[in-house]
């Protein structure tokens, strides 16, 4: 890292400026660039090179802006278009296997900045095993790809991004960026409007044993029929601060193959279809101040984690959606936190939150309003559900079924006259203090003369409000 910095602190890496119909005698001077020929003879490792140049389109003009735009990246020069952009546009060249933009192993430094790659119908830029990666301004649009192995491919130890865009790209079993083995940060992230026709198992942006950790991030209007938005393996962590997720049509938005984590922080997630996230195994999600507004499953739960640990926190806020379940996790020793959160006006075709054996749900400070689930708002077959200052308002049917367990209900207001708000056997030790009941919040008498200990006298709002 030191002899990184220090090559940007000397001040002889020099910037240089070129253009393609430029003389080969000039002096790669801001008013006098010259050609990629003389640039390429003149430009140094860690030195700049300036592209003049704001539009590329013949395919002798590519040709000659390729090889030289990747000898300078071999040799660890800078690259930059021009102020206004330089777009590069491969209409014309015919469809290869090989990729456009190539920095690979052995390149001390990849810096690449203000071009646009549009109409290209093979793969664009590759990045691979670089020691240093920059890329800013840089957009990939309306380039279509048809079984190739993807329009970006970035496999570094380190990747620093800002005001990148993935915009209007069509693929046919491949993926449009493809990440893996590396680390990706920074800020002004936009992956918006690409189609997948026939993905199959592949997915518009794959994340392969790596971490993404990106502020003010844009994912909207992308589709595929048959494959997910984003495939992602174990070993694999995800962190989206400020975050807009909206308006993708995908069977899931985020499916993880093994173990993940992910953190969803000040996020907006609207208007989307499908699983926002599926694992096949134990996982940690977080959503800290994030809304999730009008997303539809038909079928499926928005969330599907087998096991693991899922949290809600901090002034989040699930409005108008509908699934069949919010939160599904089945297996073993699963737990389901939610802090300071407001769920309003959803609609579940089997349960809200369910877990499987073992499993744990703990409610603070947190509403529940309008919400209609056909068996019950919290499920847990066996374990334990604890809320705590809850509040529960016009509801459609029972706020907890639990078959075995736990079930503690500390502070909490419960304003519907509800034939059973709590439903629970014999096998389950119910404790309850200070809480208020419109209608009748037990399953049947004998079942809470065996299990309720600690029980103090509740304030009566009907004649059967009272906690025996």
């Amino acid at each position: 890292m030191l002899n990184f910095l220090l090559c940007f602190g000397q001040s002889k890496n020099l910037t240089f400026y070129t253009s393609i119909n430029a003389s080969q005698n000039a002096k790669c001077s801001i008013d006098n660039p010259c050609s990629y020929k003389s640039v390429i003879l003149k430009a140094k490792q860690y030195d700049h090179v300036i592209f003049n140049d704001t539009y590329i389109l013949q395919n002798v003009d590519l040709l000659e802006f390729q090889f030289t735009i990747n000898t300078l990246i071999e040799n660890s020069v800078k690259v930059s278009g021009s102020d206004q952009i330089t777009i590069i546009n491969g209409t014309f060249l015919k469809p290869k296997t090989d990729y456009f933009v190539i920095a690979r192993e052995g390149c001390k430094l990849f810096y690449f900045a203000n071009f646009e790659f549009t109409g290209f119908k093979h793969p664009v830029m590759v990045v691979n095993g670089v020691e240093f990666a920059n890329m800013k301004n840089v957009t990939f649009k309306k380039n279509m790809l048809d079984n190739n192995f993807c329009i970006a491919l970035w496999t570094v130890s380190y990747l620093n991004i800002s005001n990148v865009k993935f915009s209007e790209n069509a693929v046919n079993y491949t993926a449009v960026l493809f990440i893996s083995t590396a680390v990706i940060m920074g800020d002004n992230f936009i992956f918006e409007r690409n189609y997948g026709e026939h993905l199959g198992h592949d997915c518009l942006l794959r994340l392969l044993n790596g971490y993404l950790l990106v502020d003010n991030i844009i994912i909207r209007d992308n589709s595929a029929n048959d494959a997910p938005l984003t495939y992602l393996d174990c070993r694999t962590g995800v962190l989206f601060s400020n975050l807009t997720l909206e308006r993708n049509y995908h069977p899931e938005l985020f499916l993880c193959d093994g173990k993940c984590n992910f953190s969803f922080i000040d996020c907006k997630i609207q208007g989307n279809r499908g699983v926002i996230l599926e694992t096949t195994g134990e996982a940690y999600a977080e959503l800290v101040n994030t809304s999730l507004i009008n997303n539809f499953s038909p079928d499926e739960p928005l969330f599907y984690l087998p096991n693991g640990t899922f949290g809600f926190e901090n002034d989040s806020m699930i409005i108008g959606n509908h699934g069949k379940s919010f939160i599904d996790m089945p297996d073993e020793k699963s737990q389901i936190y939610i802090i300071n959160s407001t769920f309003e006006s959803n609609s579940w075709d089997s349960y809200a939150f369910g877990c499987g054996y073992n499993g744990n749900i703990t409610i603070r400070n947190t509403s529940v309003h309008s919400d209609f689930s056909k068996f019950s708002t919290f499920n847990v077959e066996t374990g334990l559900i604890d809320l705590d200052n809850f509040t529960s308002i016009y509801n459609y049917n029972s706020l907890v079924n639990i078959t075995s367990g736990n079930l503690t209900v500390l502070n909490s207001n419960f304003t519907d006259e509800k034939e059973i708000e709590l439903f629970f056997t014999e096998n389950v030790t119910y404790v309850g203090i200070n809480n208020t009941f419109a209608g009748i919040f037990y399953q049947e008498e004998s079942h809470i003369s065996k299990n309720m200990t600690n029980i103090l006298q509740e304030q009566k709002d009907s004649p059967i409000s009272t906690e025996l």
